[in-house]
């Protein structure tokens, strides 16, 4: 065979090559860019889906309580709810902002991009609220609706979200997590009696 023959077909095969093998390439950075941006946005999600859960764990506690403890010595606001609202506040909107902000294309080539907005909207809502009766409002809003919009948009995946929030639930302070160390300490102590 000759040298020609051999450089055509050597040159053919590298152009047809990189033809077929460029969308292929391109297909599958998208694919891990999404997935990416999937797994950031469901993971911030999931820190909000823990305070909320947190949210309505002390506002049941307290109601529980109310017969144990002295009348006023519940505070409205807590200072673990103030806490809660406050670094939710600052963080809440981090990564979603970028992505709406910086990197559209990312988010917008999500399936279920409008459930996420909306999600981040309820949490917005949820640590704008300075009264203690709206934010707990807020977050049986926003835990409803991570649950209707996960039957709605079969796309989204909430199951993620929850393995989210339990993987950062490890990782949480111990007040952050729960409230039955308060209750297991004040079911030994007598109920007090006070006057109404």
């Amino acid at each position: 065979m000759e040298d020609w023959v051999k450089i055509l077909i050597s040159a053919s095969v590298g152009f047809a090559a990189s033809t077929i093998l460029e969308p292929v390439k391109l297909g599958l950075s998208h694919f891990w860019e999404r997935r990416a941006t999937r797994r950031v946005l469901y993971r911030e999600l999931g820190s909000h889906l823990n305070t909320a859960r947190a949210i309505l764990k002390y506002n049941e506690t307290a109601k529980r309580l109310k017969d144990v403890i002295p009348a006023g010595c519940l505070d409205p606001m807590p200072d673990l709810i103030v806490k809660l609202t406050n670094v939710g506040a600052q963080d809440s909107h981090q990564v979603f902002d970028y992505y709406v902000c910086k990197n559209q294309a990312a988010l917008y080539a999500l399936s279920e991009w409008r459930t996420i907005h909306g999600s981040f909207m309820h949490v917005r809502g949820m640590f704008a609220e300075k009264e203690y009766s709206a934010l707990v409002e807020h977050a049986r809003v926003f835990m409803k609706f991570l649950e209707v919009a996960a039957q709605l948009d079969k796309r989204f995946d909430l199951k993620g979200i929850e393995r989210a929030a339990k993987y950062q639930e490890r990782f949480a302070p111990p007040a952050m997590t729960s409230f039955d160390e308060v209750e297991k300490f004040l079911k030994l102590v007598p109920p007090l009696r006070h006057e109404q």
